[in-house]
């Protein structure tokens, strides 16, 4: 990367750095790329930038019995960023393509054109989190194979996060405006899958400590340096006071009050016309999991919360049935279905009423089994380390 700045008669300042085209060409992989151009607008100062970004194309292939060929386009933005601050701007991604071989024949994903925003602010001790919002969102979306083809609409991805009395929040929504797959048709036994209304799946989570969180972060920094090294997993120099700190604030964060949700959707232009799914659970009481002697304290320290409302479609049918079937669920406006359950400590009552579940009954006298949490802990080093190294 090369920096220059430059400074005219009139006090005005300009910043440039330069990031430039190369080509990689090896055994394994051919790579063809144009290179990145930041310009500041006004004075930059240590830790601080505002200006326009330029990333030209980039294209690949890899090598071997399975080559991919790819390509990005070129994007173009705007960003304002000062350390531990903020981190704002917009950019126009170029499209994506990218194709490798199928079962007979070859496969292709393409993405058009799309558009990222992000507005961040600092948070958390010392301001050391950036948190806030990011949307990408993509016009169009394709999948095309010689057994399966899928084309979506207004692919998006919505990531945000906030702090709470030093808790953090936040959720993660992946949604589409409309999709297309004449074999998932086949799949779910309709004679077309043609759906013309958003479609949503949102993972979310809350009460999780931010003090541990930062912690974390450190600890994957220093993973981070080791993994730099490119070394097997047997000589990573990985320093084993770094994989227990990892593991101690991995659970530190997962702190009693830790909740984590999710939640599907369909919706339409009809407000009645929906289907949802929503799923919480909460992580009760005052012990950390480590402290948890048994798989009954886990239990019944796990509270599962869960809603759903659903109208009349092919697809849903079976379903449908299946809760009439057993008794579950109530008949709402537009033939809709709705209900609700509640797990709390192992026992199951849907729509305010008890509801035996079998598999409790049966796995009862195992639940005061103690847990082995050191070979637990053991596999989460052996983990994170096999991830260090790419393996």
């Amino acid at each position: 990367m090369t920096i220059l700045t430059e400074r005219s008669y009139s006090g005005a300042e300009s910043v440039e750095a330069k990031v430039e085209s190369f080509s990689i060409d090896d055994e394994e992989m051919k790579m063809d790329f144009g290179g990145a151009l930041f310009t500041a607008n006004g004075k930059s100062s240590a830790g601080s930038a505002k200006g326009d970004l330029k990333v030209s194309s980039l294209s690949f292939t890899s090598k071997g019995e399975e080559a991919a060929t790819g390509s990005l386009g070129e994007s173009t933005g705007q960003f304002d960023f000062q350390e531990s601050a903020h981190l704002t701007g917009d950019m126009n991604l170029g499209a994506f393509n990218v194709t490798f071989p199928d079962e007979g024949g070859t496969a292709k994903v393409a993405l058009d054109s799309g558009t990222v925003s992000v507005n961040m602010a600092g948070g958390g001790p010392d301001k050391k989190l950036m948190l806030g919002d990011m949307t990408v969102t993509f016009p169009s979306a394709k999948v095309a194979a010689p057994d399966f083809a899928m084309d979506m609409s207004n692919f998006m991805i919505d990531v945000d996060s906030a702090e709470n009395a030093g808790k953090l929040e936040g959720s993660a929504t992946y949604s589409i405006g409309s999709l297309e797959s004449p074999q998932l048709a086949e799949q779910t036994g309709g004679a077309d899958l043609s759906i013309a209304f958003p479609m949503s799946v949102s993972v979310r989570y809350g009460g999780m400590s931010t003090e541990a969180t930062v912690k974390l972060g450190e600890d994957m920094e220093k993973l981070q340096a080791a993994q730099a090294t490119s070394k097997p997993l047997e000589q990573l120099d990985i320093d084993p006071a770094v994989l227990d700190s990892m593991v101690n604030n991995l659970f530190d964060a997962l702190a009693p009050g830790t909740t984590l949700g999710m939640a599907v959707g369909l919706g339409g232009s009809d407000p009645g016309a929906n289907v949802f799914a929503d799923l919480v659970i909460d992580l009760k009481g005052a012990k950390k999991l480590p402290e948890m002697k048994t798989v009954r304290e886990v239990v019944n320290a796990l509270e599962l919360n869960t809603s759903r409302a659903a109208f009349e479609h092919p697809m849903l049918s079976p379903m449908l049935a299946q809760m009439q079937m057993m008794g579950i669920g109530k008949r709402t406006g537009g033939g809709a279905i709705s209900a609700s359950a509640q797990l709390v400590k192992g026992k199951l009552n849907v729509d305010g009423k008890p509801f035996p579940l079998p598999i409790m009954q049966m796995i009862d006298p195992q639940l005061d089994q103690p847990i082995m949490w050191d070979p637990i802990v053991e596999m989460i080093k052996a983990g994170i380390q096999a991830n260090a190294a790419g393996q």
